[in-house]
C-alpha cells in the first residue's frame, strides 16, 4: 500500500535539493554563513532575480503536489513573490537576497506542515477553487507589480548612464 509518506517523500527529495542550492550551497570562509545561487543569479540586473523566481516558482507547483493547506501556500508565495519583488531592486535587493532565503523559508513551512499537519479546514470542492483562484490572482498581481519595478529600474539605470555620456 502506497502511502502519503511514500507518495511525497520524492517531492520533499527535490523541494530539499532545490532549497539547498538555491539558498545554502556555498559556505562562505571563516564564518558559518551559507549563500546559494539565489543571491549570485541576483547580482545579474533585469533577468537573475527571475531566474530565480522561475526556480522559485517551479519549487511552488512542486509544493502544490503535497496538498498543502491553502494558508501555507499563500505563506510560501508571499516568501517569494517578496524575494522577486524586493531582489529587482538595485543594491538593496541583493543585499535582501543574502539574507531573507525564501527558499529555505518554504521549505521550513512545508515540512514543519508535514510533521504537524495543521487541522485542514473540511471545505468544499468550491471553497478550495475559489482559494486557489484567489492564489493565483495575488501571485498575476505580484508578479505584475515585481514587472513594473524591474522595468522602472532598467529604464533609471539607462537614463543613468546616459547622464554620464552628455
Amino acid at each position: 500500500m502506497i502511502t502519503d509518506r511514500d507518495r511525497q517523500a520524492p517531492i520533499l527529495a527535490q523541494l530539499r535539493s532545490l532549497s539547498h542550492i538555491l539558498d545554502n550551497a556555498i559556505p562562505l570562509p571563516g564564518t558559518s554563513f551559507r549563500i546559494g545561487i539565489d543571491p549570485l543569479l541576483g547580482l545579474f540586473p533585469g533577468v537573475g532575480d527571475w531566474i530565480g523566481g522561475f526556480i522559485s516558482g517551479y519549487m511552488f507547483l512542486l509544493a502544490l503536489r503535497l496538498g498543502l493547506p491553502v494558508a501555507i501556500l499563500f505563506r510560501m508565495l508571499f516568501n517569494l513573490l517578496l524575494d522577486l519583488l524586493v531582489g529587482t531592486l538595485p543594491v538593496v535587493g541583493d543585499i535582501f537576497d543574502f539574507g531573507y532565503k525564501a527558499n529555505a523559508r518554504n521549505l521550513r513551512l512545508i515540512e514543519e506542515n508535514l510533521e504537524t499537519p495543521a487541522i485542514r479546514e473540511s471545505g468544499d470542492r468550491a471553497s478550495q477553487t475559489i482559494s486557489i483562484v484567489a492564489l493565483a490572482v495575488a501571485a498575476i498581481a505580484f508578479i505584475l507589480l515585481a514587472i513594473a519595478v524591474g522595468i522602472g529600474t532598467i529604464v533609471i539605470s539607462v537614463e543613468f548612464l546616459f547622464s554620464l555620456f552628455n
